[in-house]
């Protein structure tokens, strides 16, 4: 009997495309509606930065430099939560512009 918890075949495949280097497992494993961005390990510490555009930058995950024992890339905003996931309380806005800064 396959365990139901355990993606296959298609699913698992959709799982690996999906997933960022740098993500502590894979994308699309936690909350359905939780992205990156509103996890409480990605890109802890300094202000989050945008591009010219007002797109935040990727940011590093703590939770995987903690199981990997080093830092890894950044992982994009937008990527779906893993199993990881535990909410920000204030998650930062996905897209601004200069208007929304002023």
């Amino acid at each position: 009997m396959i365990p139901l918890t355990k993606p296959q075949g298609e699913e698992l495949a959709k799982m690996q495309a999906d997933t960022a280097r740098g993500m502590a497992f894979g994308s699309g494993s936690g909350p359905p509606w939780a992205t990156c961005r509103e996890c409480i390990a990605w890109g802890v510490g300094r202000k989050f930065k945008r591009d010219r555009w007002g797109e935040l930058l990727p940011r590093r995950c703590t939770t995987y430099s903690r199981m990997a024992g080093r830092s890894g890339p950044g992982v994009p905003h937008h990527k779906a939560a893993c199993k990881y996931f535990e909410a920000r309380p204030k998650a930062p806005v996905g897209m601004t512009s200069k208007k929304d800064e002023t």
